[in-house]
């Protein structure tokens, strides 16, 4: 890896945005810091075979994002979501497990606060 490109693009590089994207979301994150990030995008893994996704997870980050200021987007709940320690599944219009589970139109009330999807817009 060329650490001097790395660092001269650090130097000269100013987005108008900075995101993190956290997905798979494989674990609980713990506390994490979030200065300079306008924006975070969590998200399970979807497919198959897909590994777990604890919903406690992303929104453990959405809190985060609130106290620091950080744009929140949960993107999708994947395969394998848990809720409350058991299987949360999603059925799509056909009445088939939903591998993807993106639409929050679909997710469970309880979740209503991961259902607010902000987009950068929202720290523009």
């Amino acid at each position: 890896m060329n650490h001097t490109a790395i660092n001269r693009t650090e130097k000269t590089w100013n987005p108008k945005h900075c995101f993190v994207g956290a997905e798979p979301l494989l674990e609980q994150l713990g506390v994490v810091n979030l200065c300079g990030i306008d924006w975070l995008i969590a998200g399970a893994e979807s497919g198959c075979p897909g590994r777990p996704f604890d919903v406690a997870w992303a929104e453990d980050l959405q809190r985060h994002c609130a106290k620091q200021g950080t744009t929140c987007f949960a993107k999708q709940l994947g395969t394998k979501a848990i809720l409350d320690g058991k299987p949360l599944i999603i059925l799509n219009g056909n009445g088939r497990h939903n591998g993807h589970a993106g639409d929050p139109s679909q997710w469970p009330k309880q979740l209503a606060g991961l259902r607010l999807r902000q987009s950068t817009a929202a720290v523009a």
